[in-house]
């Protein structure tokens, strides 16, 4: 259960930060997390890396995913990645990621997919709530796998956030 709490805060986090803030907001959130990185832009993706190499953010038209996912996250078909973000973490919990993009299909036929998905690689659902229209799914394993998902209905189609944690990072 408690890693199935670490990914359903990193999910909202991620909805947090994707959310329209104001700059109080933003800096209030920043204040006393700042780091040192590079920023570097290569076909339409800009790419900020940590000095550490912790942290890893891809955003643009053309952002791929992330090479060597864990074995209990997959990407849903045809969807076209808007940001990317994967990251290592201290003590107990070895990290996660977050990916965020944009299908033609709609909420419930995505969210039948992840149904699916999260039954084929073993994990158990803890949560499965639609609220407005946005479906919020959040899966976990005995072996500290999560995934928290977030499906809401855009332009005929469905935007996509899927946080996951508690296995090694990839490399974008």
């Amino acid at each position: 259960m408690r890693i199935a709490a670490i990914v359903a805060g990193m999910g909202a986090l991620a909805l947090i930060a994707c959310g329209q803030q104001g700059p109080n907001a933003r800096d209030q959130a920043a204040q006393g997390h700042e780091s040192e990185g590079s920023i570097s832009k290569k076909d339409g993706v800009v790419r900020f890396e940590t000095a550490d190499g912790g942290a890893v953010f891809l955003g643009g038209e053309n952002v791929a995913a992330p090479k060597g996912l864990p074995s209990f996250v997959e990407v849903y078909p045809g969807l076209r990645l808007e940001s990317v973000m994967s990251g290592e973490a201290a003590g107990d919990f070895d990290g996660g990621g977050v990916l965020v993009g944009i299908s033609a299909d709609p909420p419930e036929k995505v969210a039948a997919y992840y149904r699916e998905m999260i039954k084929r690689r073993g994990l158990r659902i803890v949560l499965d709530r639609t609220t407005n229209g946005t479906i919020v799914l959040n899966a976990a394993s005995s072996a500290q796998e999560g995934l928290f998902l977030t499906i809401a209905a855009k332009d005929g189609g469905s935007q996509i956030g899927l946080t996951y944690a508690g296995a090694p990072a990839p490399s974008p």
